[in-house]
């Protein structure tokens, strides 16, 4: 196996933490941790320190095979950095991720809402996604009764104030649907624009052949030309043929041609 195989597996045995990081400001009351499971990991440990060489230990707690750590009204809300990791033992006893190291300051609840998250550092799929997940837990937790939905209520900070969890569930969907409703008629405006858009062009600029026999047509019906091939004979527009010829079989005997027109007084 190369270096860099061997670098790569035993980067991947090392949990990923995920939050708190990079000195986020915390509810030290209510502080949650949280990281990526590692290969071939057997149980992780959760150490919370004073110092970054974590020989003033102020948490060292065992979790098993969970990524996700709960502790209340363990952290002062003074504002200080404290440091934390975790390690995996793997199936043989051997430990990792002692190097890795992340920050966090524990601050009062109002200190938190004021710090400032990266959108990388905030939840993973927004604050819509945050709430239908924490939404579904605490439906699944109160029709079930199974304490595993329970233990995952404390771990997103899921509480109840009142408002039930399927009003905020059926909320989420509400919105969500009025959301596809709106996509749906903006596509189908657009699609049915884009359509009459197309006709209009193909009337304008379709059919060229078409529109040159409709205007040679019109010519010979309405103009005066000589016949092609045909010696002493014309063509003459169609209004002025049908009048010779009206007038030609209307002829009386006083010579009065026809006429399309209606007189108002009597002949004398």
């Amino acid at each position: 196996m190369t270096k860099e195989a061997n670098e790569a597996t035993e980067h991947s045995r090392v949990p990923t933490l995920v939050e708190p990081r990079e000195e986020d400001v915390i509810d030290g009351r209510r502080a949650a941790f949280s990281w990526k499971p590692a290969s071939g990991a057997a149980d992780y440990r959760v150490q919370v320190a004073a110092d970054r060489s974590f020989e003033e230990l102020i948490v060292d707690e065992p979790t098993g095979l969970r990524t996700r750590l709960m502790l209340k009204d363990v952290f002062p809300t003074d504002e200080k950095t404290y440091f934390w990791r975790v390690i995996a033992r793997d199936l043989d006893g051997v430990l990792h991720g002692e190097d890795n190291i992340e920050s966090f300051i524990s601050g009062t609840a109002t200190d938190q809402a004021e710090h400032f998250k990266a959108p990388d550092q905030d939840e993973q799929y927004g604050p819509l996604a945050g709430l239908f997940k924490g939404a579904a837990v605490e439906v699944a937790a109160e029709v079930t009764g199974h304490e595993k939905y329970a233990e995952e209520e404390e771990d997103l900070g899921v509480e109840h104030e009142g408002v039930e969890a399927a009003q905020i569930l059926g909320l989420t969907l509400a919105i969500a649907m009025a959301l596809a409703l709106s996509i749906f008629a903006l596509f189908q405006y657009f699609n049915i624009t884009a359509k009459s858009a197309r006709f209009e062009a193909a009337g304008m600029s379709g059919y060229p052949t078409l529109r040159e026999n409709n205007f040679e047509a019109l010519q010979k019906l309405s103009g005066f030309a000589a016949v092609e091939g045909e010696a002493d004979r014309y063509r003459i527009p169609i209004d002025h043929a049908i009048e010779l010829m009206a007038n030609e079989a209307y002829l009386n005997e006083d010579g009065a041609a026809y006429s399309a027109e209606l007189s108002l007084l009597p002949h004398e």
